[in-house]
């Protein structure tokens, strides 16, 4: 949904206009995630659980529609590890408050979840996080926020070439429907070409 919030704040908070194929590439990607998390494929799902979910989507897409209208250091990478520290932060405070580290011990972590840890740590935050807030500040936000869809698509992938998971039609349609959705972002978030004549400058 988070790439659809963006969308609606595009429009009612930052008086955009995004094209038409903006809104339709939005919708039917949403569409197509709708189809690969249908009810009834993921067990029981809390209620709370959901909206705490659909929370955090509205605050991630809060924060991609305002970087790009806020002061921010020049160094991207620099903006990204404030950004990486700051939430680290929270996390561990949340944690704390939760009890997570009273039952917590670093010698009972297996040594898959150490290999996890480090390869979350190097490429889904350094590298991956650094490259999102880089988009950011070069890049049509809708266009960025595409990854939500692109990301469900590689998971199933994944799932079928190492876990041998079963791919069945839903998961065809609705990845279908994501990229399809992603494409149309792609082609609406494409810069205009100007509609104003150019100037013509005679030298002599």
């Amino acid at each position: 949904a988070m790439p659809l919030w963006v969308v609606l704040m595009r429009t009612g908070i930052g008086r955009e206009r995004p094209a038409a194929l903006t809104w339709t590439g939005t919708v039917v990607g949403l569409a197509g995630i709708a189809v690969l998390a249908r009810p009834g494929t993921q067990g029981d799902v809390e209620l709370w659980g959901v909206l705490l979910v659909l929370f955090a989507t509205v605050c991630w897409a809060f924060g991609v529609f305002i970087t790009p209208r806020l002061t921010l250091p020049t160094d991207n990478f620099v903006g990204a590890v404030y950004e990486m520290v700051g939430g680290g932060v929270v996390l561990l405070v949340a944690g704390g408050l939760v009890g997570e580290f009273a039952d917590f011990s670093v010698s009972a972590v297996p040594s898959e979840g150490r290999w996890a840890f480090v390869y979350l740590t190097l490429i889904g935050s350094v590298v991956a996080f650094s490259a999102f807030v880089w988009l950011l500040g070069h890049a049509p936000s809708s266009l960025v926020t595409t990854y939500a869809y692109v990301n469900p698509v590689v998971a199933v992938f994944l799932g079928w070439l190492i876990l041998s998971e079963p791919v069945t039609l839903p998961v065809v349609v609705g990845g279908s429907l994501a990229v399809f959705g992603v494409s149309l972002v792609v082609r609406g978030e494409r810069p205009r070409p100007s509609s104003e004549p150019e100037e013509v400058v005679q030298h002599g």
